[in-house]
């Protein structure tokens, strides 16, 4: 007895301890027609998470942890149905980066009931209550394929305080009598359930029962259901601007100084990071470096780069063994290698500073194009996610800068 109360006494003291969390679970459709996908929440995830800014609760910034699963996998067996776990939960985004950049779209069976069930069981999801804790499942074939009912398994998710939110990828409406866009309905409990009814939207055009089961699978699981169109890229408006952005982001990465067992392999890490971004295009680069300087970047770039370290005030260069240390460090005093890290982190402001400037000139730039134009464009990945998540870690009690 002495122990069982000793055990839930330490359980308590950690929890009363522990940051804020805030988990959410990206579960992508990696089947062939879904390259779109992958390339928008590629490219989309620097946006939706500077969009969000800081994440507080009370007054305390919280730790952000994403996870990566893909489902519909042409490179995963049937034995293992199809999905595989690309990266577990974590505040190092930028493996969540990497995974998206090597992931192809190739295989056609989507179970997305065993998708939810692994992640919801698999995943270590805080267990603190005033934590926030989501699944979003994004795809655009019928739910019911595979082993596990979909709606159940959102059920089950539910339970543990797990949000599932779902993101259609496709259109809400289908012209009547013009059929739907839909794979086969390879589950172990067909014939699958009616989806809740709703009116048509005008006199040609009919509610498409896929993204009714979508909407149906939110619903099961307490979360929010939106529908985008896959294959929109995400809008990249030039500006004047861009060109010196782009140029400073680039010398921002030269102030990096690795430290550590493994500081030289994170900041080769890093740079290749930046090639394929910088590959993606400016829009996408741009995000990148916005995310790369702001606090959820940093954080991650604590553990080996003395000049993050030293923002984060989690510096120590006494402890730090010198052959540990930029080969330009070795020869110089402590006080001389605090005061070349201060001068770099001065380097790094400055640069910062003036994209900072720019991007707010680049805001207005883009803003008046966009004023201009009259066509609407369908929502994106990384729209609809950051319109999910902005609702939801407010009603749990979360603040955001970006919002």
């Amino acid at each position: 007895m002495k122990k069982t109360m000793t055990a839930i006494a330490l359980l308590m003291s950690a929890n009363l301890f522990a940051k804020p969390t805030a988990d959410i679970a990206i579960l992508l459709d990696t089947s062939g027609s879904m390259q779109g996908l992958i390339n928008q929440v590629r490219d989309g995830l620097w946006q939706t998470i500077n969009g969000l800014g800081e994440i507080k609760k009370d007054g305390e910034v919280a730790d952000l942890r994403l996870a990566l699963y893909e489902y519909g996998s042409g490179v995963v067996s049937q034995e293992a149905n199809f999905i595989q776990m690309l990266a577990p939960l974590t505040t190092d985004h930028t493996v969540i980066a990497q995974k998206l950049f090597a992931t192809e779209a190739k295989g056609g069976t989507e179970y997305s009931g065993m998708a939810i069930q692994m992640a919801s069981t698999d995943l270590a999801f805080s267990v603190d209550a005033g934590d926030f804790k989501s699944i979003v499942i994004a795809g655009n074939e019928t739910i019911y394929q595979g082993p596990v009912d979909p709606l159940k398994a959102a059920e089950d998710s539910l339970s543990k305080d797990i949000l599932v939110n779902s993101i259609f990828a496709g259109s809400q409406t289908i012209q009547v009598g013009g059929g739907f866009s839909g794979g086969g309905f390879g589950c172990a409990f067909c014939p699958r359930p009616n989806p809740t009814p709703a009116p048509p939207t005008d006199p040609q055009t009919e509610l498409n029962p896929i993204f009714a089961e979508w909407r149906d699978l939110a619903k099961s699981g307490g979360g929010e259901s939106l529908n985008i169109d896959h294959n929109n890229s995400i809008p990249y408006i030039a500006s004047p601007f861009d060109a010196r952005i782009i140029a400073a982001t680039e010398e921002i990465s030269e102030t990096y100084l690795p430290f550590g067992i493994n500081g030289e392999a994170e900041y080769r890490r890093m740079r290749d990071l930046d090639r394929d971004v910088r590959g993606s295009g400016n829009g996408s680069y741009i995000g990148w470096g916005n995310y790369r300087s702001g606090n959820f970047g940093q954080s991650t770039y604590a553990t080996w780069d003395l000049v993050s370290a030293l923002r984060e005030g989690t510096l120590d260069l006494a402890v730090i063994p010198v052959s540990q240390l930029p080969i330009t460090f070795r020869w110089l005093s402590p006080e001389e290698r605090l005061e070349a890290v201060m001068v770099m982190e001065q380097k790094r402001k400055n640069l910062e500073d003036e994209v900072a400037d720019l991007r707010a000139k680049r805001k207005i730039f883009v803003d008046e194009q966009l004023a201009q134009r009259t066509q609407d464009n369908e929502a994106n990945f990384a729209d609809a996610i950051k319109q999910i998540l902005v609702k939801q870690l407010k009603s749990k009690g979360f603040t955001l800068s970006g919002n």
